[in-house]
């Protein structure tokens, strides 16, 4: 319920009283992530990180995820004893109404990550080609915001 009192500028009526009701109107599709060897989650599950590789002699696999915190974790291909991608997801709203991917790679096998908006199935895919040192990439306008 919602009571008006002290109105300014007219008269409340007879009525101050109302009932009130919310939608839940935060985006298409309110499915969350769920974290698994695959799969790096962030920003309360809203966002799914996941991604591939192939080496030089043409082997292919999956990046392994490591949870950090919330906004940002890390990736292995070869040994989980060594990281290759740190990623994050900001909240860059207040900046530009945007969300912003940033990440950095440690190496210079070829790999695609995906990163997927799970509320309004917008996905955005970086890659780097065999034999290129990978570039640390800062996407300040990834996704427009959205409740």
């Amino acid at each position: 319920s919602v009571m008006l009192t002290n109105a300014v500028g007219g008269e409340l009526g007879h009525r101050d009283t109302a009932s009130l009701l919310i939608l839940d109107d935060d985006g298409a599709n309110d499915e969350s992530c769920v974290p698994d060897d695959e799969t790096l989650c962030l920003e309360d599950g809203r966002y799914a990180l996941r991604g591939t590789w192939r080496d030089f002699q043409g082997r292919t696999g999956v990046f392994h995820s490591v949870p950090s915190t919330d906004g940002s974790g890390l990736f292995w291909f070869f040994d989980e004893n060594s990281v290759e991608v740190l990623a994050r997801v900001i909240d860059g709203c207040g900046l530009n109404d945007h969300r912003w991917v940033f990440f950095a790679a440690t190496t210079n096998v070829a790999y695609t990550l995906e990163v997927t908006d799970l509320r309004t199935d917008t996905v955005r895919r970086y890659s780097n080609p065999l034999g290129t040192r990978a570039a640390a990439t800062t996407d300040v306008a990834a996704f427009a915001c959205t409740p």
